[in-house]
């Protein structure tokens, strides 16, 4: 499952260069998902029965009160041994060069891509961020038992994780 795909399926790229077999979902409709629904409120897959889930650059979109929801579903619906690939801002990197005054750096922080130029009328600020700590005490508590941070994207402000069931 690609959950919270964007505009840009692509984004499967950096985990994998075969597109077959992964079910795109998101909640606006205007990005021409496979599915169109918001998946922090409920997962459309039976029990046990998806192999990898990438959350690409989408978990820091969904409301904190959901963001529990979201992973103990991303864990429900994986088989034993699924992996769940994270890449979210890492506000530990970010918000030091923020406050310093760096120019450019809003952007991680409060997200509004595709909103302020008019592209998704649902918004998709950034309604939650995350540093290591945070996000691995979210997967835990989710159910997952091995959390690992891994490189993605490769890029300074990169928070990226795997997790499996």
């Amino acid at each position: 499952l690609n959950l919270g795909c964007g505009p840009n399926r692509a984004s499967l790229n950096v985990i994998t260069l075969d597109h077959a077999g992964w079910k795109s979902v998101d909640c606006f409709a205007g990005y021409n998902p496979d599915e169109c629904y918001d998946f922090s409120t409920g997962i459309r897959e039976p029990d046990g029965s998806v192999g990898a889930i990438w959350l690409g650059d989408c978990l820091e979109h969904v409301v904190q009160w959901r963001q529990g929801n979201a992973l103990s579903e991303c864990y429900r619906v994986l088989v034993p041994g699924g992996r769940l690939l994270i890449s979210v801002p890492d506000m530990a990197t970010v918000m030091p060069r923020w406050l310093a005054g760096e120019p450019g750096i809003d952007g991680l922080i409060w997200g509004h891509q595709d909103e302020r130029g008019g592209g998704n009328e649902n918004g998709d600020t950034h309604k939650h961020g995350y540093v290591e700590s945070t996000l691995r005490a979210a997967l835990v508590k989710a159910g997952f038992s091995v959390v690992r941070r891994i490189g993605i994207h490769k890029v300074w402000y990169e928070l990226a994780v795997e997790a499996v069931k």
